[in-house]
């Protein structure tokens, strides 16, 4: 698919992004309404696995009706089965790009980003889904100052089979709970991952750095270093325990995706 092609009522424009599963574009509806499609890649279309991937993200994120969640408008898939996913367009940056430009942000801004987050993993949680790549380039700061969680590309749905085989280790290893890397992840993995991102936010940096191998270690075995001798401003004691109580070992030592938010 390029510019200029047409899916049912959407004809596309420019390239946003591209991932593992597909590409997304600027596409513009037989009314006018601007939208952001993403197609599953052309070479995955032959891969049931691929597809069945693709279909629990349309699932997924049709499911997470929540104001930091994107909200979805279509999906459907293609005479060749490559599935695609019609949503809100969002004008704004990834977490990840304001933080390579300006670094951290002031502790409130880091609290209200986080808090939204966590809102909108326990909306998905009652749901039965869990996200699994909670990172900053997925979560999404609009223009006009919301904040939204995106792509449930790895999600799990209750309900659904797996889609991975055992011993397969989903997540990206920087922002992956322990437990993540050998068994099936829960809701404390979310937490986890969230965790991760709200130390980022508040030293400038994650937790554990270095290589994929290295960096998993760490997350089961290692504490975190400790947010006062990272962090460019202080603190407060409050707002450090909860860090410490996300990135806990123990899933059942972290606070739920609610607790998180109330607290924020």
């Amino acid at each position: 698919m390029q510019r200029g092609d047409r899916i049912g009522r959407y004809e596309l424009g420019e390239l946003l992004g591209e991932g593992g599963q597909g590409r997304v574009f600027r596409a513009v509806r037989d009314d006018g309404l601007a939208v952001a499609i993403k197609v599953l890649a052309a070479e995955l279309a032959g891969s049931e696995l691929a597809r069945a991937r693709f279909a629990r993200e349309q699932l997924a994120t049709e499911r997470v009706e929540h104001d930091n969640a994107v909200r979805v408008l279509d999906a459907g898939a293609l005479p060749s089965g490559r599935g695609y996913l019609v949503t809100e367009l969002l004008e704004g940056s990834s977490l990840a790009a304001e933080l390579a430009a300006s670094g951290p942000p002031p502790i409130a801004r880091a609290q209200t980003i986080v808090r939204a987050c966590a809102a909108t993993l326990a909306h998905a949680h009652g749901l039965g889904v869990i996200h699994r790549d909670v990172k900053p380039s997925n979560v999404f700061l609009l223009a006009d100052g919301r904040v939204k969680l995106l792509d449930f590309g790895l999600a799990r749905v209750a309900g659904q089979r797996s889609l991975t085989g055992p011993g397969a280790m989903l997540g990206t290893p920087t922002y992956v709970a322990p437990e993540q890397t050998y068994t099936k992840a829960g809701p404390p993995a979310d937490v986890y991952a969230l965790g991760c991102v709200l130390f980022e936010l508040l030293a400038g940096r994650p937790p554990f750095l270095g290589g994929a191998v290295a960096v998993i270690r760490a997350h089961l075995r290692e504490p975190p270093p400790t947010l006062a001798t990272l962090a460019p401003q202080p603190i407060p004691p409050a707002l450090a325990a909860l860090v410490t109580q996300m990135l806990a070992k123990d899933p059942l030592a972290r606070p739920t995706a609610a607790a998180v938010a109330e607290h924020l």
